[in-house]
């Protein structure tokens, strides 16, 4: 062999043990792909984090990469990530292969973390970095300050950047976002000066809007400096573009307006004692103060768990925008307990036709159908589609029909209860759509699906369409439940197989 082939394997072979020299990127001496960003090439190191604001809040721990500049990076997941791709060992500069575990359970050689812990299972206890506000301080961490801080802004953490970010001072476990503010609190010391958002941002370098990075996401939907308030960014000068109630009240000098999406100029404190109204219209709630109003926040409002009786989705519960009615408990949106209030009430009623569905003496409740209706309830004055949907074959006329006609009837729920032999309405009476014309008719005394069922059934107070004459001859049964007579069809009027003859003193 050459001597230049002897030295490009030389070369090779220092740059591959270089590369897996092991050195520990908790090591105190080695520069890291950590908070300060890393260097990349030569240092090998690698981030991933919030783009374009910092280098590495996903932590990517790295280890000499030597002459040929290889990395070798392990990822614990960047924060606009979510995912903690493999778990890459740092001290090996190899990839284990091993899946990252979620916060519910541990991977193979990975124990579960406690419960609480809100980041990927993966990063506690990992010997490794000091990961915060993951709801439970991190055994890594040195203590419970912020100052011990590695890794803020991670999936599953409340931190939205760099290291301290927004992290309690004093318990890194958790976030500080403080009272007022009405941003994203991921937005709160990430990093960026964010102007708008009712305090003004640690990020910013002062109340100024010269100061300001992005406003859009406060109380303006422009770009800085827009209606910012030029000496106090926390604000804006005119109606913020969050206020969702009538624009001449927001600081109309009389009233401190709560639940509007914005804090009214009007009110003197970010505190529920000093609101005034809060069932205005355009508020998220619908009843008196202090309502579902967020006690912490008093321009939005806090959704509560619905009750144990509410049968409808969770989510529309007190969702600060529609009355939902017949959901086994009243809903906190709606303002009293008529049904006019009722804005929503599909659980009863395809159409929401709720002055038709909604039991007028309980709005939780649907009206129940009336007696001798033998279809499903559900489709009892349904109003379905365009509120002129008439069921027919159902014992009792439903209030979509214009009458009672058969050619009123728009459908015939076959096996939900209807007579009708199909879907089409076949077989409903012309003059009366709430039976068939087999159907048994009134006075009819016995079982009705005894009626027309091919034999011919006597002593049921009407004649049996089985039944070719009155004469108590032609009886095939005289025993069907409710029948007058029994078995042997003996008591019947010698000329009238519907009734029988009066017992004999």
């Amino acid at each position: 062999m050459s001597w230049r082939w002897w030295a490009a394997l030389i070369g090779l072979c220092a740059a591959t043990a270089g590369a897996c020299s092991g050195k520990s990127s908790k090591n105190d001496d080695e520069p890291t792909g950590g908070d300060d960003g890393g260097d990349t090439g030569g240092a090998g190191g690698t981030s991933q984090g919030h783009a374009g604001e910092q280098g590495d809040q996903g932590s990517a721990e790295t280890s000499s990469g030597g002459g040929m500049g290889l990395s070798a990076t392990a990822v614990s997941g960047g924060a606009n990530f979510g995912t903690a791709p493999g778990s890459m060992s740092s001290s090996t500069g190899s990839t284990e292969g091993t899946t990252a575990a979620t916060s519910t359970g541990g991977a193979s050689g990975l124990p579960p973390a406690p419960e609480g812990w809100t980041c990927l299972a993966s990063a506690y206890d990992d010997g490794s970095d000091c990961h915060c506000g993951c709801g439970i301080v991190d055994p890594d961490c040195e203590d419970a300050s912020a100052d011990s801080c590695d890794v803020c802004s991670f999936s599953g953490s409340c931190a939205g950047g760099r290291c301290p970010s927004s992290i309690d001072r004093d318990d890194n476990s958790r976030c500080d976002v403080p009272e007022g503010w009405t941003c994203s609190p991921f937005l709160y010391g990430n990093g960026v000066c964010h102007c708008g958002c009712g305090v003004v941002d640690m990020d910013c370098a002062s109340a100024s809007v010269d100061d300001c990075e992005v406003c859009w996401a406060g109380c303006t939907g422009e770009g800085c400096p827009g209606p910012i308030d030029p000496a106090d960014n926390a604000i804006c000068t005119g109606v913020s573009r969050q206020w969702t109630c009538s624009e001449r009240f927001w600081g109309d000098g009389v009233l401190c307006h709560c639940g509007c999406g914005a804090l009214d100029p009007d009110c003197d404190a970010n505190d529920i004692e000093a609101c005034d109204r809060c069932d205005f219209e355009g508020s998220c709630s619908a009843g008196e103060c202090p309502g579902t109003i967020d006690p912490d926040n008093v321009a939005l409002c806090d959704q509560p768990s619905p009750p144990p009786d509410w049968v409808c989705y969770a989510g529309f519960y007190a969702d600060g925008s529609v009355c939902h009615c017949g959901c086994g408990a009243v809903d906190l949106d709606c303002p009293d307990d008529s049904v006019d209030s009722c804005q929503n009430c599909e659980t009863c009623s395809y159409g929401n036709t709720c002055d038709v569905s909604v039991d007028p003496e309980d709005i939780s409740s649907c009206r129940p159908a009336p007696d001798g209706w033998t279809c499903s309830d559900y489709i009892y004055g349904d109003g379905y589609a365009d509120g002129s949907v008439c069921h027919c074959g159902c014992g009792v006329i439903d209030p979509d029909c214009a009458s009672l006609a058969a050619s009123s009837c728009d459908a015939c729920s076959v096996g939900y209860g209807s007579c009708a032999e199909d879907y089409s309405c076949k077989g409903i009476d012309p003059e009366d759509n709430t039976r068939c014309t087999d159907s048994a008719p009134a006075g009819w005394a016995c079982d009705p699906e005894t009626y027309g069922d091919e034999a011919c059934d006597c002593g049921c107070g009407v004649r049996d369409l089985d039944c070719a004459s009155s004469d108590p001859g032609v009886c095939d049964l005289c025993d069907a439940e409710g029948s007058c007579s029994d078995a042997s069809c003996s008591n019947l009027v010698e000329d009238d197989n519907t009734v029988c003859a009066p017992e004999e003193p």
